[in-house]
């Protein structure tokens, strides 16, 4: 891959669903591999019933694409966008006509669980960043990094949070030469991180949004 191609980062629409299923389900085990099951098919088709809901990926879904693939895709949560209880009573029903009602209500349950974050008005949280495996190792996360700042921006949020595995160095380290700063350490799901992620603990981190312009300059 020509590490100048350009990428694309747009909202996604109704019809990207099905290759963003596909894409997670492939790129993306952890808190879906529990919520959703491990078997691969069934899990996509889950999350396809699920995307419209917006309880799989709550808030401002993005895709990345580079020419016709779907390289990436990405959601900034904002307080505005956290499901309600009648959400996820509806994501249950959605789930219901091909699954059993304890699958259904494991799935959603499980995804409130990992999913469950306190926002202000302001602060955006970075979720669900997936990176096709056709181009992962070559630098795309960081490239889109730029861009996942100017939406957050544009979203009118100063703050912007995400997590990262406490194993993962390599990010860690970039993240805090790009000003990240470590404002919370989680160990209390390690029995599932563990297995699942081969880390015992999830760091949250923090960045301090400045103009907008400051923000593109890297791209």
């Amino acid at each position: 891959m020509d590490k100048h191609q350009p990428l694309h980062v747009q909202q996604a629409t109704r019809d990207d669903y099905p290759a963003i299923a596909r894409l997670m389900a492939d790129n993306f085990r952890g808190k879906f591999l529990v919520a959703l099951g491990r078997d691969q098919a069934q899990r996509q088709r889950r999350m396809e019933l699920l995307l419209p809901t917006g309880i799989l990926c709550p808030g401002h879904l993005f895709v990345v694409y580079l020419d016709d693939l779907l390289a990436a895709t990405f959601t900034l949560k904002l307080e505005s966008t956290t499901p309600t209880t009648d959400d996820f009573r509806l994501a249950r029903e959605t789930l219901l006509p091909e699954n059993s009602a304890l699958r259904a209500r494991w799935a959603t349950t499980t995804l409130r669980l990992f999913g469950s974050m306190h926002l202000q008005t302001g602060e955006a949280y970075l979720d669900n960043l997936v990176v096709n495996k056709r181009v992962q190792h070559q630098g795309i996360a960081m490239r889109i990094v730029p861009s996942i700042y100017v939406e957050a921006q544009r979203l009118g949020c100063h703050l912007l949070y995400a997590d990262v595995m406490s194993s993962n160095y390599r990010v860690i380290g970039l993240l805090k030469k790009a000003n990240w700063e470590i404002v919370g350490r989680n160990y209390w799901l390690a029995p599932i991180t563990k297995p699942l992620m081969g880390t015992a603990g999830i760091l949250r981190i923090r960045k301090q949004l400045n103009k907008l312009e400051e923000t593109t300059s890297s791209e």
